[in-house]
């Protein structure tokens, strides 16, 4: 797959991501096949998000799914230390678990059912999120020349994370029980995942992964 301005604006791709492609992936993305290519994008803020947007833009339904249930399991144990006495976020990993490994009829109702907790306890690390940022400040990390490039983590950062966990596992828990007409999870078909978190790295070399083993299987499947 060719990625040029045009595909992005058509998938509607924000302005900076646009702008970065433009100024560091163009000519790379136009030439090589996309996983490749990404594997250098993630060296910084906007870097990462360009990639992570993108896999979720090129990955096939099966793949976007295991890429957002990957993201759930490994970002879970952030939940598990803001939440701790809280299990709906371990109970609904176990649940995605045994409904993708075996979709029996008590499996996908128990992901149902999971799919409903899970949503409220998103919702409660969202909210709490929103109460601590009302009484935080961040303070800026400057480069040699006085250019803010981040900000020093605050409480509510961590909180976020959490409630990345639970967004994801919420949308893996709907697509296993939602399908097209091709039998493909529906709900991912155009998830865009906002990464914030210390994993992120880790995160979409996952992704890339997939993309690259996807890539290959098409490669193969056109030259026969």
């Amino acid at each position: 797959m060719k990625i040029t301005i045009k595909w992005l604006e058509e998938n509607y791709a924000d302005w900076d991501m646009r702008e970065w492609f433009d100024n560091y992936c163009k000519k790379a993305l136009a030439s090589r096949v996309c996983a490749d290519c990404l594997c250098s994008s993630y060296t910084d803020g906007e870097g990462k998000k360009f990639c992570n947007w993108l896999l979720t833009h090129t990955l096939n339904k099966k793949n976007r799914l295991r890429y957002v249930f990957f993201i759930a399991k490994t970002m879970s144990p952030k939940w598990n230390s803001q939440f701790p006495k809280d299990n709906r976020i371990t109970n609904g990993i176990e649940s995605a678990m045994n409904a993708i490994k075996s979709k029996t009829k008590s499996n996908l109702i128990n992901a149902n059912i999971a799919e409903k907790y899970v949503r409220f306890a998103r919702q409660l690390a969202s909210d709490k999120v929103k109460t601590l940022s009302r009484t935080e400040e961040s303070s800026p990390i400057l480069d040699d020349n006085y250019n803010i490039i981040d900000y020093y983590p605050v409480p509510s950062d961590k909180v976020f994370e959490a409630e990345q966990a639970a967004k994801c596992l919420s949308l893996t828990l709907e697509s296993i029980n939602k399908v097209d007409k091709n039998g493909m999870p529906d709900s991912l078909s155009t998830i865009c995942v906002f990464l914030y978190s210390s994993m992120d790295k880790e995160l979409l070399e996952y992704g890339i992964k997939l993309l690259q083993t996807q890539e290959k299987f098409e490669r193969q499947k056109q030259e026969r």
